[in-house]
Formats: structure tokens, sequence, C-alpha cells
């Protein structure tokens, strides 16, 4: 779960579920939400949802996709996993646009998958350096690109707790335990290079830990 980073000086959001990140003025981010946290969304102006998750059976995205229609909120899912379905720089350049196009019509957009940590984290931290251009735009036309790609690297990756599992050893005799450490380290192995993969894409220089 992510702790609520909403700076004292955003004005468009005055009373989101804790939750919920303040990404910008037009995006939030966050786990999925449940059908109360959708009518406080609509209540602070969220007009469009991307739900990152991929087939699993955790959560029932047909009473998402349900009580969006009904508040009049566009429901869209765009699957991914770090696991077989990773992320292209279309999807990441198709996604901003849609948050920037959204904000033109007065709209605010909310980025969500399971636990709001990662993938989230991905197209917020894109969104945040791209603005809704495409990422060779932003990289000719700002000259501060590495200092733009930097912050947001901090803000949405490392400062927001991009990391929450660390790799095991897994020599538990018992196999059960075993077979969860051995998972583990699988989810370990491709949340690295998934966010490795996203630093090649947006050319980040930075240092991380």
């Amino acid at each position: 779960m992510l702790v609520s980073n909403q700076s004292v000086n955003n004005q468009s959001f005055t009373s989101l579920p804790k939750k919920y990140r303040v990404v910008s003025d037009e995006l939030i981010r966050g786990p999925r939400p449940h059908i109360k946290d959708l009518i406080q969304l609509k209540k602070e102006g969220v007009t469009q949802i991307f739900d990152f998750r991929h087939d699993c059976v955790r959560g029932f995205k047909w009473v998402e996709k349900l009580a969006c229609k009904v508040l009049g909120i566009k429901y869209q899912r765009r699957q991914f996993s770090f696991f077989n379905k990773r992320p292209k720089l279309e999807d990441f350049e198709s996604i901003s646009k849609s948050v920037a196009d959204n904000a033109k019509d007065g709209g605010k957009t909310l980025f969500h998958c399971n636990s709001g940590s990662h993938r989230t984290a991905l197209f917020s931290a894109f969104y945040s350096i791209t603005k809704g251009e495409t990422l060779a735009h932003s990289m000719q036309n700002g000259s501060d690109y590495a200092e733009r790609t930097i912050k947001a690297v901090d803000d949405e990756i490392i400062n927001s707790r991009f990391f929450t599992r660390n790799a095991v050893n897994p020599n538990s005799k018992n196999p059960i335990r075993r077979c969860k450490d051995i998972f583990n380290n699988k989810v370990v192995k491709n949340t690295q290079e998934s966010l490795n993969e996203f630093y090649d894409l947006i050319h980040y220089q930075g240092v991380t830990v």
C-alpha cells in the first residue's frame, strides 16, 4: 500500500483515500480501488482509470468496470505482467498521451494495479517525464531532460518503495516453504529486470542503491 504523498501546494485533490498518491494535478496512483474508493475518486474529479492488473484471480475486474460505468468513469484495462507481458515504449507513450488529453478536458486519471507499487510506478514516472509527449520529443526539446528523469525516478520509484521483496535462499526442508521462496526469487528477478529495461528505455543516468 502506498502512503499518500500529496504536496501542500497541490489543490487539485482535497480528500483522497490515504492509500492513493498524487503524482501531479491530473494523475494519481495506487492499489485497486473498492467501490467506496471509486465514489470518492469521482468526487475528486477522476474521469479515467487505467487498470494494469494482469489475468489473475485477485479482485473482480467486472465489478470495477461496472461501477465505473455507473459512475461515468472511463475504465481501461491494459494488462501487464513483469513475468510475460512487460510494457513497451508504445504502451508508455499511448497511456501518457491519454492522461494529457484527459487533463485538457478537465479530467483526472488514476493508475492502479494490485498493490500500486510497481507497474503504476513505471507509468507514473514516464508521464512525469514526458507529460504526454513522445519520448523522443521530450528528449530532443528539453534541456532539463536528465534532471526531470532523475526527479521522476526518485519520486515515483526509489522513494515510493518500489522494491518490497528481497531474494532468499530456498533451502528450507519444508517443500511448501521452499516453493514459496523459489517463486519469491522469480518475482524479485523479473521485477529488477523490468526496472532495468525501463531505465534503459528512458536513458536514466541516476544512481540507485
